[in-house]
């Protein structure tokens, strides 16, 4: 057997992959949580950040206050990132999300995990259930999953701020008696302008104001001292009461063997808080795993180091087992941050960011680390569907983490870097549950609140109504409708000639852009093109 071959049939290596298509199912349910997934960061039309920013400073401020956030709260500092906090994502539906300015658009389909969950609850950040959760019919298998909340954004001088959001699940497997608890990564919009923001101010993206924190110390009691980063422990903690619930509601009184956490980016450096609160802790105490009999593991992923200085490695080291932790991560992926990472220009940023930010602190990783077989380059490198390949040989799976760019302006809708079949039919159901007339709509009508020229202003209200005249059935069929699949078409090649291409990040085309989204989505799903 050739060291490949040895290589991808390791018991390491297979649970690697076990882990990351955990990751995958976190960053499914994350997506699926989002009002409007399909552009979540109201990025909309255009690059953003560097061409027109001030609509969308302007649009901030909008929401904040559609939302309610008080004048004088710290979270006014946030990109309010728009949740259903009061709904459980359903892990048996797909979900089509946009996560920058590049357009691409990620398919989450539901994959051999997803299907085996046969119970689902969600809990918020105080510990109590959602909704009514679901008994999933269908179901290839007896998983019971609780998805739990918590905050991002937290800081050393506003350690009580953060947004809301959910942050990971719990998943029993009763036949196995296993547990796996998976923390979602960040997510950004624009990396740049999110880097920019963070790093500066910490302000903007709330998951990268976590991350930004990562070199400054924080003390725990409960670790006899030890330093532990910020950004990355404020997070974990304010999820603690939601993953208690969720953990209770997954195993249900069932026997519990073996504990495995796990998370991807800033999903890693929360498994690895989780662990050692299991391992050492308070959650390990409250749950009844710390008596030996129960076997705990971590596996993060393209993970960032969560302990600050040599004391705190040490101590946690053996009184945590660092045994248990196992990394993973692409050679050149700076987000891991250590020596072992392959010299690039993002490695030497780092550092002389930490040089001039925090000279004193040594950030440290705990256990064991592998390198990947992938050695594409940063920001690349980070990436899950890259962290795929550097688990399997550099060989991809289109169906892991499948990416396609949509056209909403030509004279068809037209999806593209997506040949699959299969891929296209869940696409269709994907594209349902992402967006739909009303909420699109709805997306548009916070940019046309800031359109500051009357007359693009009276434009995208009349554009807005237009769409909001459709009536269409929910559900309805090609043959069946034919009248209204032509209406729709009618007033999506309308608009298109009428308004033309959106040209830039302002707020009028940011109308524009997202109405024709919601429309072609809408014939896309009605069956006319797939």
């Amino acid at each position: 057997m050739n060291n490949a071959a040895y290589a991808l049939r390791s018991p390491s290596m297979i649970a690697a992959r076990v882990a990351l298509e955990r990751c995958r199912f976190a960053y499914k349910a994350y997506a699926q949580t989002l009002r409007f997934p399909m552009d979540p960061f109201f990025e909309s039309w255009g690059p953003g950040f560097s061409v027109s920013e001030q609509a969308r400073d302007r649009l901030m401020k909008h929401v904040h206050d559609e939302e309610h956030t008080p004048l004088t709260s710290d979270n006014r500092k946030f990109d309010p990132v728009l949740y259903h906090l009061d709904r459980t994502p359903n892990p048996h539906k797909g979900v089509v999300y946009r996560g920058g300015t590049d357009s691409k658009f990620i398919l989450f389909q539901p994959r051999p995990l997803d299907k085996q969950i046969a119970h689902a609850r969600g809990f918020n950040r105080f510990g109590r259930k959602v909704d009514e959760g679901y008994a999933l019919q269908g179901a290839t298998g007896a998983l019971r999953c609780g998805y739990f909340q918590g905050k991002t954004g937290m800081t050393s001088n506003h350690p009580t701020s953060g947004w809301p959001s959910w942050l990971g699940a719990v998943l029993y497997d009763g036949a196995a008696q296993e547990v796996a608890i998976v923390f979602r990564g960040s997510r950004s919009g624009d990396g740049i302008r999110a880097l920019a923001g963070a790093q500066t101010k910490s302000r903007g993206s709330p998951d990268w104001v976590t991350d930004m924190n990562h070199l400054k110390p924080h003390p725990v009691d409960k670790y006899k001292n030890s330093k532990l980063a910020t950004g990355f422990y404020l997070a974990y903690e304010s999820c603690v009461n939601s993953l208690t619930a969720a953990y209770n509601y997954a195993v249900n009184g069932g026997v519990v063997r073996s504990i495995q956490v796990t998370g991807h980016s800033l999903g890693g450096a929360l498994a690895q808080n989780a662990y050692l609160d299991l391992a050492c802790g308070t959650l390990g105490k409250a749950l009844m795993v710390q008596d030996g009999r129960v076997t705990l593991s971590c596996t993060p992923i393209s993970a960032p180091p969560v302990l600050i200085g040599a004391k705190a490695q040490r101590w946690l080291s053996f009184y945590a087992d660092a045994a248990g932790v196992k990394h993973f991560y692409n050679p050149k992926d700076a987000v891991h941050g250590c020596d072992l990472v392959e010299s690039g220009f993002h490695k030497k940023a780092n550092t002389v960011v930490k040089v001039f930010s925090h000279p004193v602190n040594s950030p440290r990783h705990f256990g064991s680390q592998t390198a990947l077989g992938c050695s594409v380059d940063f920001p690349d490198a980070h990436e899950p569907e890259m962290v795929w390949r550097g688990m399997n040989a550099d060989q991809s799976d289109p169906k892991f983490w499948p990416v396609f760019d949509l056209d909403v302006t030509a004279g068809m809708p037209q999806v593209k870097e997506l040949a699959d079949m299969s891929l296209m039919r869940s696409l269709k159901s994907a594209l349902a549950n992402s967006c739909s007339l009303r909420s699109a709509a709805a997306q548009a009508d916070l940019w046309h609140a800031v359109v500051k020229d009357e007359d693009r202003a009276t434009e995208a209200g009349r554009g807005i109504r237009s769409v909001r005249s459709l009536r269409l059935p929910q559900d309805f069929d090609v043959l069946r409708d034919h009248d209204a699949l032509v209406e729709l078409q009618r007033t999506r090649t309308g608009m298109i000639q009428k308004y033309g291409k959106p040209s830039s990040h302002s707020a009028s085309s940011s109308v524009y852009y997202t109405l024709l989204l919601g429309l072609s989505v809408r014939l896309l799903t009605a069956g006319a093109l797939i």
